[in-house]
């Protein structure tokens, strides 16, 4: 196994946190007939990333969509986008759902993959940038 220079492993992490910057950036762009639309502005993930998507993607929508406090919609599609894009990012999954649920006091979002999973990473004591957004998004929502 190579091992690289402590002076390339920070210039490799700087370019991932740029990275992860500008995609937060392009996320926070979405117009308002994307914000209007969970469905929509899900879909349009893959292409805002400047990963190769090489996984199959798809938004399945579940109950009838309604109108949701732009406050939650906010917050429930930054985490949501944030789960897409690690798992483009870092699962090698060839299959990629979101699965929007609407349900009648609730919208539940569930990002699954065929990926490698994450067990890695957790079992080595490593906690990741997205999974801190993940987690702070949950407790503005009021879940833990």
């Amino acid at each position: 196994m190579l091992k690289l220079s402590p002076i390339t492993r920070v210039l490799e992490l700087m370019g991932q946190v740029l990275e992860d910057g500008r995609s937060a950036v392009r996320g926070m762009r979405l117009s308002k007939e994307h914000m209007q639309n969970p469905d929509l502005a899900f879909s349009r993930i893959p292409q805002e990333l400047t990963v190769q998507a090489s996984a199959g993607f798809r938004v399945i929508v579940e109950g009838t969509p309604r109108a949701v406090h732009p406050a939650v919609r906010d917050e429930v599609y930054c985490i949501g986008r944030e789960a897409v894009s690690n798992a483009f990012r870092h699962s090698r999954a060839t299959r990629i759902e979101v699965q929007l649920e609407y349900g009648f006091r609730e919208l539940r979002v569930l990002v699954r993959d065929n990926g490698c999973g994450i067990q890695r990473w957790t079992s080595a004591g490593r906690v990741s940038g997205g999974f801190r957004v993940c987690a702070n998004g949950r407790k503005e929502l009021g879940r833990s």
